[in-house]
């Protein structure tokens, strides 16, 4: 494995033109007796808080260029590496053990210790694992506690996913823990499935080929831990849909492979919530991640507009 550094962030410069601005200060906190590393990014001119959530396989090097793009409305970011993930305790690349209540309680903590203080209005703007992982714990209890948290942005939330990476799972929920409690797998962490494929992610082919170059990435291959924990989570969330009685705003394309654009819908069409939007025609020629397509502001201006429309 390559040796880490503070920030693979780099290998993403100049892909997002108009996205330059102060890099984010950084540092790590201990919550559940793990190291998480966290990030922070000011605003000049404060409307709020928003708080990045990112997807399965990756970190917060790579949404510098969300960040900047809140910056620059007037909105301070801050956000975490997930556990097992980027710069914080547990990375091994997709040999990482993943625990579904592990994850979801660290980024909980995380909020009670490091957000909830922080001036509000608070916002999430929560990528496809960072998704499922949201909707978990504020329908946990998150959401009662949290009461700057004024709404959500879903970008393609990991809701039954179909996926090679949890198919089989899904297909027999039982396989994994059958192969798990027998030993074979060493954990879990040893036996690599396929993960995401080329294209899956975008469609913009200078983003992939930063991505590969990307030594914290590791979504190209999960193990069965790892499988376990996204199939086990996103099964819980399809069970939870009702739930939710925040602000939120679900985006998804049609086309996305990596989730089950119709699960996300029934989120907007089953949930609680007074105030709901779902939008996926603006991104019929987008793939999973919206906001890394050439054209990446337009759901960015979508989640903007939404956070505005709730600030009266």
């Amino acid at each position: 494995m390559q040796e880490m550094t503070e920030s693979t962030s780099a290998v993403y410069a100049g892909l997002f033109p108009g996205s330059d601005g102060d890099p984010p200060s950084m540092k790590d906190v201990v919550v559940k007796s793990k190291r998480l590393k966290t990030y922070h990014w000011a605003a000049r001119e404060r409307k709020g808080l928003i708080v990045l959530a990112h997807g399965f396989g990756e970190h917060l090097g790579r949404y510098f260029h969300v960040a900047n793009f809140f910056v620059k409305q007037g909105y301070e970011v801050c956000g975490m590496d997930h556990l097992a993930h980027g710069l914080s305790e547990g990375f091994r690349a997709a040999y990482g053990r993943l625990e579904l209540e592990a994850l979801q309680s660290c980024w909980s903590q995380f909020i009670l210790e490091e957000v909830i203080s922080m001036e509000g209005p608070h916002y999430v703007f929560c990528h496809s694992t960072g998704g499922m992982v949201t909707l978990l714990a504020l329908n946990k209890g998150l959401a009662k506690q949290w009461e700057k948290l004024k709404g959500v942005v879903y970008s393609a939330p990991l809701i039954k996913s179909r996926s090679p990476l949890a198919g089989p799972i899904l297909c027999c929920p039982g396989l994994a823990d059958c192969c798990l409690s027998c030993g074979l797998c060493c954990c879990g962490t040893r036996c690599l499935l396929p993960g995401i494929t080329a294209g899956q992610l975008s469609n913009y082919k200078a983003l992939e080929e930063a991505t590969r170059k990307d030594s914290l990435y590791f979504g190209w291959k999960a193990n069965l831990s790892t499988v376990k924990t996204l199939a086990d989570g996103t099964l819980l969330a399809l069970q939870q849909l009702k739930q939710p009685n925040y602000p939120f705003l679900v985006m998804v394309s049609t086309k996305d492979q990596l989730v089950d654009p119709a699960s996300a819908k029934a989120l907007f069409e089953q949930a609680a919530s007074s105030t709901k939007s779902f939008e996926t025609d603006a991104f019929s020629s987008s793939q999973h991640e919206l906001f890394n397509e050439e054209d990446w502001q337009k759901p960015l201006q979508m989640a903007l507009q939404f956070l505005r429309s709730l600030e009266t």
